[in-house]
């Protein structure tokens, strides 16, 4: 049987529609589930759901979706004076347009929002065949009235703003630049100064906080790291070094310290695409304590708040305790102690231990090679496995592992490219490995069924390039991957 529904989702209109009931949170598995129970509905293929996922009110939600198989898909403004929703209606419309040639075999698509704007892709998809169903909170929109057949998820309870209460929007940073100012040119004719003014947000894709930091941060040279998702996380991590050493520079090195929540954003423009979380650590202190050990500078907290400051400006009894037994080791043999010590090209390695989970984590960097990236970061597991981390980002850090040790057996990779002992061994319905095929197109090879089920990296074994199925759900897939990667040190 051929799955032949695709699922829609947008977030912004669905969390705007909760009303008073936004603090029980959207409830995606049985938007899911009510979907599944229709007529014609015979398996749902594709699902993707479309926000700023960085957001409060959204980070919640981004567990829930990969529980129920759905891909999140991120969304930036393109500039301070555009609306997220906006955007992500575009790219929803634009993928839904994109799998009627891609998929054929999908007759239904479900638009999960109550945004009228989707009426025109209602049409579009109508014009080429396909069954077109609603599913939101009830109103009386536009959307709902031109569907095929609508889902309802409860009335829609979004109140209306009250004027009165609603906060004035500030103007945003403006820094002066002065130009040069020549002499003469070559016929003595005198060049007049100019002054020029120019918007923060001219140089940056999300909206910088509008204080001094944000300032000092933006007359600062840091190269913008464009997908710090496959950036080697030792690069990323001087990237942040810089970030910290730029907001301390004058005129704010005296200053109170830079709230975390801002830092927050400052990493999202600097750090494109970089997720702590795949790289190990749970809470953003946590990375911010491993980043800042035996540096000039701290975590501190105050009245529940997390700030970086220099550790001289702190009063000792906030100051969050570094981590313990930090260790970082260049290629040429030097031991340092603080990463914010290592110079600024140099890859490292490196090692601590939480007070709380003692483990080992290693970076690893590359020298003398061709193209002079630093190397990623890998994990080195131990017997005893607390996994306090997404299964998903873990389990690629232990697959790099693996193959940076060309540490898996030939027989155990051939055993992975079963789709039966991939089943047995981790419940999933695809071959683990999927060995490359050069005469093919690398993206098709990474697709099952309208999604890509594989890691776009190039993984090798046994002098054998592999793909690696990448959908790892915590409470489906935990328990049989630990118990597979225990295995191999038996």
């Amino acid at each position: 049987m051929k799955c032949n529904t695709a699922i829609f989702y947008d977030i912004k209109n669905l969390i705007a529609n909760l009303g008073d009931k936004a603090s029980a949170g959207l409830n995606l598995d049985e938007i899911h589930n009510q979907v599944l129970a229709l007529d014609g509905v015979d398996g749902v293929s594709v699902q993707r759901a479309y926000a700023d996922w960085a957001e409060p009110a959204n980070r919640g939600l981004w567990g829930l979706a990969l529980q129920v198989g759905i891909e999140p898909v991120q969304v930036f403004a393109l500039s301070p004076e555009d609306d997220v929703k906006n955007v992500a209606n575009v790219n929803l419309v634009i993928d839904a347009v994109d799998l009627i040639a891609k998929n054929p075999e999908i007759a239904n698509y479900v638009i999960a929002s109550g945004d009228g704007v989707f009426t025109f892709l209602v049409k579009k998809l109508r014009e080429h065949g396909k069954r077109v169903i609603g599913c939101g909170f009830e109103s009386d929109g536009i959307l709902q009235k031109s569907v095929s057949e609508f889902v309802s998820l409860g009335k829609a309870t979004s109140a209306k703003p009250n004027l009165k209460q609603l906060p004035v929007r500030k103007a945003p940073i403006v820094v002066e630049v002065n130009e040069e100012e020549s002499a003469v040119d070559e016929d003595d004719v005198p060049i007049v100064k100019t002054r020029k003014r120019r918007r923060l947000s001219e140089k940056q894709p999300v909206r910088f906080p509008d204080n001094e930091y944000s300032t000092t941060l933006f007359e600062s040279d840091i190269s913008v790291i464009r997908d710090g998702a496959i950036t080697p996380l030792p690069e990323c991590l001087h990237t942040v070094k810089e970030m910290v050493k730029a907001l301390f520079s004058k005129p704010t090195r005296d200053s109170a310290g830079v709230s975390v929540k801002d830092f927050i954003v400052y990493m999202k423009h600097y750090l494109r695409g970089f997720k702590i979380t795949d790289h190990g650590f749970k809470r953003i202190e946590t990375f911010l304590k491993f980043v800042l050990t035996g540096s000039p500078y701290c975590l501190y907290t105050v009245d529940e708040m997390s700030f970086i400051a220099l550790r001289r400006k702190v009063k000792d009894d906030t100051i969050a305790d570094d981590v313990q037994s930090l260790s970082v080791t260049t290629p040429d043999g030097k031991r340092y102690s603080s990463i914010f010590d290592v110079p600024g090209n140099e890859s490292f390695v490196y090692s601590y231990s939480d007070s709380k989970r003692p483990r080992t984590v290693r970076g690893r960097g590359t020298t003398g090679s061709r193209d002079g990236r630093v190397g990623r970061k890998r994990i080195v597991a131990t017997h005893n496995i607390d996994l306090q981390v997404p299964l998903r980002g873990w389990a690629k850090a232990q697959f790099e592992n693996l193959a940076q040790e060309d540490a898996l057996s030939l027989t155990e990779a051939r055993k992975l490219k079963e789709v039966a002992y991939s089943k047995e061994t981790f419940g999933i319905n695809v071959p683990c490995f999927l060995e490359i095929e050069t005469s093919r197109n690398l993206d098709e090879q990474r697709t099952v069924n309208g999604k890509l089920r594989y890691w776009k990296e190039i993984f090798r074994f046994n002098g054998r390039t592999y793909l690696i199925y990448k959908d790892w759900i915590d409470n489906l897939h935990k328990d049989r991957f630990l118990n597979w990667f225990a295995s191999l040190s038996k």
